[in-house]
Formats: structure tokens, C-alpha cells, sequence
């Protein structure tokens, strides 16, 4: 498993270092949750029954391991910070059943930094809701933000996106624009763009009347008309998108494609450019990422680990 981190700045061009893998254990198989104010939550998802969390600070080379939560069962992440506070969080949607089952509604768990403990929340996940893939979320406007689908379509999909807000504790869901709301659930990623919301979607060479990729903006959060569709682009057959993963500076998007490889393309240039980097597409993750100096510390003011440095 392999972590690199790219320079967002014009003057330096395509720049990536690359990182020391936070979990020791060989057998680990670690996913990025989320990413906040320059901190990395990831969970460790081998085939233990509750995957050990960590937040980890790649710019100081320190994580914390976080207490193991109550309750064993398939669950979902998310990771963010109260806006005032500052105070971090990681909530954890625990299904009882693989299946979605209206009368298996999920619970809630919570756990809130320096607390040294996790809190149930009960059922209050919202109400004919699942999250039907692992993959992308964002933290914009003080919320979490992951997409979920509405089990009662009975042909298709019909998706939304759930939220969790850091300060009241509490969830909300929003409808996506008609054009992206019945597509597959692995076409789509939440992401975040110059600080709003936006999603990201490939039409995986299904539609073939589609655009291989387009990505829509919530310029105003909470307020569904303000869903925008900013770019849409195609790139040649040889190359083929298999999945847009997100954005490096302001025009440019990262996507992995035929050969296991990683390409960064300016949607204004339709400069196309090969990073180097290799790997499953399935094992490609971004994050927005920012540098900084936060460090999270347990309930005894103690740091679990620290890595060597660059």
C-alpha cells in the first residue's frame, strides 16, 4: 500500500511524494475515510469484525488509534469537525444486516475527540436510506457528506445525499440533480470544489450517448436549484476513464484509466498527463488534502505513534 501527496500550486507542475504507510500490520487492509482540516481518518477493513480506526496527521507523521467501538456489524464512516470547537468526530452507521430491511434501521454511533469513548446516537439515521457503496464522501459547510440510495425504487436507482452535521449531531439528506440521481452507484463520488459541495460522475461506457465525465457544483449548500453542471468531457477510447476521482488545482481532474494507470487532465487545455503512479483502479483514492500542525491526541494526552520522518 502506497500514499502520496501532490504540491496544488502552479509554479510547481506535477509534483508527488510519497508517504510511510501508517499501519504496521502486514495484513492490514486500510481505507481512507476522510480527510479534515489536514488530518486522514482511515480504518483498517481486513476481515476483523470491528476495523480499527486511526487518525493520522501525514504532515507530522503521527496518528492516534482510536477506542474500539461497542458494537460489531457492517458500517459506514464519517469524519469531521464541529466548526466551532474544533472538536473532531468520527460517526459510524451500523447495520445489523447486510440486506436493507426497513425494520433493521441502523444505529448510530459517535465518537468525539479527547472523549476517550464512543456514544450511541440510537436509530437516527434517516428513514428508507442506504449507503450502497464505500467509496467517497466530503465535509463542506460544517457536515459530513456521503451518497446514499432510496431502496423503494423498484427498477434502478434513485440516489440523494445524506448528511450528518458535526455541531447539531444530527442527520438531513438532499436530493441530486435529475441527471445524476439514477445513475450507478460506483459512476458516482462526492467531492469537495473551492469549498462547495460537487459530484463527480462517469458514465463507465455504458451510456454511450453520455460524456465519459461531468462534474456538477452545489454552489449554494442546502439549496437544491443551485446544483450547476460546471464541465463535462470525453477522452479518447485507448484511454477510457474507468473513474474520476477528483480535482488537482482548479482545472484539472485526476481519473484512472486502462492499464492501471494514474492521469491528471486540464479540462481547459485537454492537456492529458501520466502521473507515473500505478495500482488497481479499484485502490485509487483522493482527498483534498491541507498541511497542517493539528495533532490529535487521546483521552491521556498521548500520541499512539509516530512515524519516521521524510
Amino acid at each position: 500500500m502506497r500514499y502520496f501527496i501532490s504540491q496544488d500550486d502552479h509554479q510547481c507542475g506535477h509534483e508527488y511524494s510519497e508517504l510511510e504507510f501508517p499501519y504496521e500490520d502486514p495484513s492490514a487492509d486500510p481505507m481512507i475515510v476522510g480527510s479534515c482540516n489536514g488530518l486522514l481518518c482511515m480504518c483498517d477493513k481486513s476481515s476483523r469484525k470491528i476495523p480499527a480506526i486511526i487518525i493520522w496527521n501525514p504532515s507530522m507523521r503521527k496518528f492516534v488509534t482510536l477506542p474500539e467501538p461497542p458494537s460489531a456489524g457492517t458500517c459506514d464512516l464519517g469524519f469531521g469537525a464541529h466548526p466551532a470547537t474544533h472538536e473532531y468526530k468520527v460517526v459510524r452507521i451500523v447495520y445489523q444486516t447486510y440486506l436493507y430491511h426497513q425494520e433493521f434501521q441502523p444505529h448510530v454511533e459517535l465518537y468525539t475527540q479527547g472523549t476517550g469513548t464512543w456514544r450511541g446516537l440510537g436509530s437516527t439515521f434517516p428513514l428508507n436510506c442506504f449507503i450502497p457503496f464505500k467509496g467517497s464522501q466530503a465535509f463542506v459547510n460544517g457536515a459530513v457528506n456521503l451518497i446514499a440510495a432510496d431502496p423503494r425504487v423498484s427498477v434502478g436507482y434513485r440516489h440523494l445525499i445524506v448528511s450528518f452535521d458535526m455541531s447539531t449531531e444530527t442527520f438531513s439528506t438532499m436530493m441530486l440533480p435529475p441527471a445524476l440521481a439514477d445513475r450507478e452507484p460506483m459512476s458516482l463520488s462526492v467531492t469537495l470544489f473551492r469549498e462547495s459541495l460537487a459530484m463527480l460522475c462517469n458514465s463507465c461506457g455504458q451510456q454511450r450517448d453520455k460524456d465519459d465525465c461531468c462534474i456538477w457544483v452545489m454552489k449554494e449548500y442546502g439549496v437544491l436549484e443551485s446544483w450547476t453542471k460546471l464541465f463535462s468531457f470525453k477522452l479518447d477510447r485507448p484511454v477510457f476513464p474507468q473513474r474520476t476521482l477528483g480535482f488537482v488545482k482548479h482545472n484539472e481532474v485526476l481519473v484512472s484509466a486502462m492499464g492501471n494507470r494514474l492521469l491528471s487532465y486540464d479540462i481547459a487545455t485537454k492537456a492529458l498527463v501520466d502521473t507515473g503512479i500505478r495500482g488497481w483502479p479499484i485502490s485509487f483514492h483522493f482527498e483534498p488534502f491541507v498541511e497542517s500542525l493539528v495533532l490529535v491526541e487521546n483521552k491521556n494526552g498521548v500520541v499512539d505513534g509516530q512515524l519516521n520522518p521524510l
